[in-house]
């Protein structure tokens, strides 16, 4: 039997991953499925429904509370230290908590994600467990809102 036969098995690239099986880097073929690895967010999930539940605190104006609360805290208190290696148009990228609204779906839905599978790097930080604890503190992660886990996009 050929080596590519033996290796095919049952896809993995389900909606969500636990924190402890990260997808492999995105668009490389997983030789279990010989899928091309979509694209993951490291983070949690909230339904569009369910936003002002999990944030009371941001009075229906996330952006705003987002950008007061949690990005300029966490600017001033911990971009040095969890500054990537990878540069971008001569700049360098920083993991950080970050929100992606994701419509145009069945189920509409916020995700607050603090990595991503884009480089290993990226992928590597969701081992740092301190990191996952700062930037949980600072977005207002709270016990109800579950494990991060990994969410594809």
């Amino acid at each position: 039997m050929s080596e590519q036969l033996q290796t095919a098995g049952k896809c993995k690239h389900t909606k969500f991953l636990p924190l402890n099986e990260p997808p492999l880097r995105r668009g490389v073929v997983d030789r279990t499925c010989f899928h091309v690895t979509p694209s993951y967010y490291l983070g949690w999930y909230i339904p569009r429904d369910e936003i002002f539940d999990y944030y009371p605190e941001a009075g229906g104006k996330m952006p705003a509370f987002w950008t007061k609360e949690v990005m300029i805290p966490w600017v001033k208190d911990y971009d040095s230290k969890y500054k990537s290696n990878e540069r971008v148009l001569s700049s360098h990228c920083y993991f950080r908590p970050e929100l992606s609204y994701v419509t145009g779906t069945k189920e509409p839905h916020l995700v607050v994600f603090i990595s991503s599978n884009r480089t290993q790097e990226f992928i590597d930080m969701s081992r740092n467990e301190q990191f996952i604890k700062d930037a949980a503190r600072i977005a207002h992660i709270k016990d109800f809102f579950g494990e991060v886990r990994w969410i594809r996009r």
